[in-house]
């Protein structure tokens, strides 16, 4: 799939790009805070920190590991308030942070790129939190969906990337956001990060 993404909103330095094509959004932020290592938050904890941040449009939030010898794989479930009185959505993916089996301390002044890999949890995958989800929620598409962060040498300056699609699914079927839906739904998501991004810089 050819990604080209536009650049449709800059406030508050967060960074929301769209390639409409592909349903496509980049989400994209520096953050710096010289009082703390930004690194140490890289971790699960922050779907926690994303949640306690926004529970004005989140119901709910779940994680859980399906294999306890394995830190770097869990189980999410993110349900969200009704939009524009649409009803609930939700997000369940499994996501993948690799750089959380690394045993070997990064050296000091040396960069370091770090993944968050989501899918999709297919009907037929193992779960243990789908029973967890109402029964009238819909599902946001939140299939190859990728967070990149650049942690600078100093380890108090990020570059954050996250790209995501926007679309529902229904049974058997997959469609389109409306356009008005689409645009609530891309604007609560980029709220999202620009409350982690002021919440990371005010930290210590």
């Amino acid at each position: 799939m050819s990604e080209k993404f536009t650049l449709s909103c800059d406030k508050d330095s967060v960074y929301l790009s769209r390639d409409k094509p592909n349903n496509m959004y980049l989400i994209e932020f520096r953050a710096h805070n010289p009082k703390i290592h930004i690194d140490a938050l890289l971790t699960f904890d922050i779907y926690k920190m994303m949640f306690e941040l926004n529970k004005d449009l989140f119901d709910s939030h779940y994680i859980a590991f399906p294999d306890p010898n394995n830190p770097s794989r869990a189980e999410i479930l993110f349900i969200f308030k009704s939009i524009m009185g649409l009803g609930e959505r939700y997000t369940h993916v499994f996501t993948e942070i690799p750089h959380l089996l690394n045993t070997h301390q990064i050296p000091e002044n040396e960069s370091q790129v770090i993944y968050f890999n989501s899918q999709n949890v297919s009907k037929n995958a193992p779960s243990m939190l789908r029973h967890l989800i109402p029964k009238r929620a819909e599902q946001i598409d939140s299939d190859n969906s990728n967070i990149i962060i650049h942690v600078q040498p100093n380890r108090q300056t990020i570059n954050f990337y996250y790209k995501f699609r926007l679309i529902m699914f229904k049974p058997d079927d997959v469609i389109s956001l409306p356009p008005f839906v689409d645009k609530a739904v891309s604007t609560m998501m980029k709220t999202i990060f620009v409350r982690i991004k002021q919440f990371i810089e005010c930290l210590g």
